[in-house]
């Protein structure tokens, strides 16, 4: 029998946690911060409390084969890797000796005390093994390390299993690391079995669709293998299709297939930007004034091999910098409102499906203005809060001039410099109307500042210039 994996086994929950309990989080891949990563956690089920070593070495394997495998090889930058450390009662996995695609018991019948109950034999499938104490799995997720995005239970068993559904259950099996990459397929790739699993629908590669024009991987017919190939040669699989003969969706120790491969390489942008940082901050205008260029700059995410390209526009215009910064005086700009835009884009050839856009195109935005110096009117949220700074650029002191229709009748600011750091801050009385409020900036250093401001119902920043 090949070795091939189950997809989802539906289940209710069969057991409830009392109570909320933290436990030890440890970092196994960090490359950026949780907010703009894909982060996969590893929950051990069926290890004492004297086995997390074991655990961990496991988790280490699995995390060096996956990041090997294309194109999470190329994308291994794009993610973060953490373990939750649940101690078990019971080493192992429950077998029933229920299933009835084999002859059982298979491997012995056995009953243990784990935490997230993972056991064989699941929807009658022997190698079906599922971390049925889904109550427990989300418990501990969303008490410990609440930023998951790819859950994977990992089971101490020598026997070969696994499913995938919103989380992944594997054991430690010789199968181990090709499992673990056919499930996160599943639950992170959003893909289908590409052998019959009894449970056909339309997914990323898997279609009742067999017009090569309409087929939904079009793109890659007629390379690589790839075409629109039947799951069988009887109804119903014979109305069903899938992309290749020979991909990791059906069969282990192959590659994934050119559609697997872009579907993921999809989800990985569905989750993260390529970009963790830019400066100056865009949440208010940025005003360029006489004998001081300003630096715009991001800091990008590269796949290794890098396939980023950079370009910058001004006005409309592209700017012959392709760096990750560009410096922009005041020859450069219009009288009045100037847009620059940072674009960013993949042209990564493991994907088609952003053709004929020839790429994966994220964009950073700045609004500049040139010659400016009154007062330019910024709006709240829900327009209930209207104000300006003036003048631009400010010397000591600068005035707050507001329309306040929101009931709050103080108001917080803060003077923060372009690193971040809060360089001014306090209080003002707030009244319901028409008002003007005069901030101390003495002693500021001549920059570029952004002057945040909160009270109830109040959230906005408006750009400072300080000369």
């Amino acid at each position: 029998m090949k070795k091939i994996l189950h997809l989802m086994i539906a289940m209710s929950c069969f057991s409830a946690v009392s109570r909320a309990q933290t436990f030890p989080v440890k970092p196994i891949i960090v490359n950026g911060p949780d907010t703009n990563r894909v982060n996969i956690v590893m929950l051990p089920d069926g290890f004492t409390s004297t086995q997390m070593g074991k655990f961990d070495t496991a988790v280490a394997g699995i995390m060096a084969y996956l990041f090997n495998e294309i194109p999470y090889r190329q994308y291994a930058r794009f993610f973060n890797a953490y373990c939750i450390e649940v101690p078990s009662v019971d080493s192992g996995a429950d077998h029933p000796g229920t299933a009835t695609d084999v002859v059982e018991p298979i491997i012995p019948i056995a009953n243990v005390n784990t935490y997230f109950n993972s056991t064989f034999d699941n929807g009658g499938v022997h190698r079906a093994i599922y971390a049925t104490n889904t109550a427990g799995v989300s418990s501990v997720l969303n008490n410990n390390f609440p930023m998951y995005d790819v859950p994977f239970v990992l089971v101490n068993s020598p026997e070969y299993g696994g499913t995938g559904g919103w989380y992944i259950t594997a054991t430690l099996d010789a199968s181990a690391n090709e499992t673990a990459v056919h499930e996160m397929g599943h639950t992170f790739g959003k893909l289908w079995d590409e052998y019959w699993n009894g449970m056909p629908g339309e997914h990323p590669n898997m279609t009742q669709e067999s017009n090569p024009t309409l087929n939904r991987w079009s793109n890659w017919l007629n390379v690589s293998g790839m075409g629109i190939f039947p799951y069988g040669s009887s109804n119903p699989q014979s109305t069903w299709f899938r992309p290749h003969q020979n991909c990791k969706m059906q069969f282990l120790n192959r590659p994934l297939c050119s559609v697997c491969r872009e579907n993921i390489i999809d989800q990985i942008y569905k989750t993260v930007r390529p970009i963790d940082a830019f400066s100056p901050a865009n949440d208010a205008l940025v005003y360029s004034f006489a004998g001081a260029p300003i630096n715009f700059s991001f800091t990008p995410i590269r796949p290794n091999p890098n396939s980023l390209k950079f370009q910058w526009e001004l006005n409309g215009t592209m700017l012959g910098s392709t760096d990750t910064a560009v410096l922009i005086d005041d020859s450069q700009l219009k009288t009045g409102s100037n847009k620059l835009v940072a674009y960013i884009t993949d042209t990564t050839l493991l994907s088609r499906s952003y053709q004929p856009a020839k790429g994966y195109v994220f964009s950073i935005e700045w609004e500049l203005q040139k010659g400016w110096k009154t007062s330019v009117s910024k709006v709240n949220a829900d327009n209930k809060f209207v104000y300006s700074l003036y003048p631009v650029p400010a010397h000591n002191s600068v005035s707050l001039v507001c329309e306040n229709n929101t009931g709050a009748t103080r108001l917080d600011y803060k003077i923060v410099a372009i690193n971040g750091v809060v360089v001014r801050q306090g209080t003002r009385p707030l009244q319901k109307g028409s008002q003007t409020m005069t901030l101390d900036i003495s002693g500021l250093a001549p920059g570029i500042y952004t002057c945040q401001l909160n009270g109830e119902g109040i959230l906005a920043a408006g750009r400072l210039v300080v000369e």
